[in-house]
């Protein structure tokens, strides 16, 4: 409406003139007439009638176009305005769906955890307690989605390379809300100091602690964590294969139980062997969790066989799952809280520990 009306204004203001010019003509012919031939003056206001008049008509058609114009572009306004409407509409149902794709999808992958006895929600992670228990074992999986991958990482024992501490410990320094014991490691006395030094490799903050050392063991793999929370492992033969999996956290120990959904052939000197046990592993929707299975202990639990434990994991639907140090470092930490029952009767001293912060 606008543009039409701006098109009659300029049309009106363009002809005032030759409109006033001709009324002033036809108010004062007698006077001009001793100046002007009358009959080539009528001629040329005659010319000038038609002229006007082919302006005029020219005038109302391009009036009649603008209307026309105006027509389809409202008409097209109206279209793309229903068509935002069906698109927020498409946007709002595929969200909904999205949802509840992803509620049920997590209620049937986790049916098999079984009920929740604990759980912790922050910003950073949210954090859910299942129970374990089968015929010759017991423990516990803390099923972990990250919305912070900062808030994971791996620790050193006190902090520095050369010393051990216990979960609850580091969970303690660096203000967690959950850890559980890592990689492997060994104590060495060859300094007359007694110092406590890694498995393999490991990695913090996207570094090597020491130099890169290839696999000495059959079986010994190094996993860990990507910048952004991913699980990532395998059996790494150079820094640089290491390097392109992207860790930027992780620790070493043996065996492999499960990569790419596969289970893995567990090496000889560890088949069959019933301990107390803890392992980190994924599920399909990216989600980690860590599982800790007590042992040594008649009555409570005698602990798992690791070809028990890929069959669990296969159970969980485990996309990759990693052994990490078990026997009587086995330990999870939860809210401040020991949630498992460590073999020794107590918790003991490690090198590294997994940690979420609160």
């Amino acid at each position: 409406m606008r543009f039409v009306r701006t098109i009659a204004i300029f049309l009106i203001i363009a002809l005032c003139p030759l409109f006033g010019t001709l009324y002033y003509f036809k108010s004062n012919a007698e006077d001009l007439t001793p100046y002007v031939d009358k009959d080539r003056f009528m001629i040329e206001i005659d010319k000038s009638r038609e002229s006007i008049n082919r302006l005029l008509s020219n005038s109302v058609d391009l009036l009649e176009k603008a209307n026309q114009m105006k027509a389809s572009i409202d008409g097209q306004s109206a279209n793309v305005i229903r068509q935002d409407q069906l698109l927020n509409e498409m946007i709002s149902n595929s969200n909904k769906q999205k949802a509840l794709y992803s509620q049920t999808y997590e209620k049937y992958i986790y049916a098999p955890l079984g009920r929740v006895i604990d759980s912790h929600v922050s910003s950073k992670a949210e954090i859910k307690l299942y129970e374990v228990v089968e015929s010759n074992y017991r423990g516990y999986i803390a099923k972990v989605k990250l919305f912070n991958p900062s808030a994971l990482n791996v620790s050193l024992g006190e902090g520095e390379l050369g010393k051990a501490e216990t979960t609850s410990a580091a969970v303690k320094r660096e203000n967690a809300i959950f850890g559980v014991n890592a990689g492997g490691f060994f104590f060495s006395n060859h300094s007359g100091t007694g110092l406590y030094y890694p498995v393999g490799n490991t990695m913090l903050d996207g570094r090597l602690i020491e130099n890169f050392k290839i696999p000495s063991e059959e079986g010994l793999f190094f996993s860990g964590f990507t910048r952004d929370g991913r699980l990532v492992g395998g059996i790494y033969n150079s820094h640089e294969e290491l390097l392109r999996s992207g860790a930027y956290w992780g620790t070493s120990f043996v065996p492999i139980l499960i990569q790419d959904r596969q289970t893995q052939t567990i090496p000889g000197k560890w088949r069959n062997s019933r301990q107390p046990r803890t392992i980190v592993g994924n599920l399909h929707n990216g989600d980690l969790f860590f599982m800790v299975i007590d042992g040594r202990q008649p009555g409570w639990s005698n602990g798992a066989t690791l070809e028990e434990m890929q069959r669990k994991l296969k159970q969980l639907g485990a996309i990759s799952a990693y052994n990490l140090d078990g026997g009587g470092s086995t330990t999870m930490v939860f809210k401040d809280k020991i949630v498992n029952r460590p073999s020794d009767g107590k918790e003991r001293l490690v090198v590294t520990n997994i940690l979420i912060s609160k």
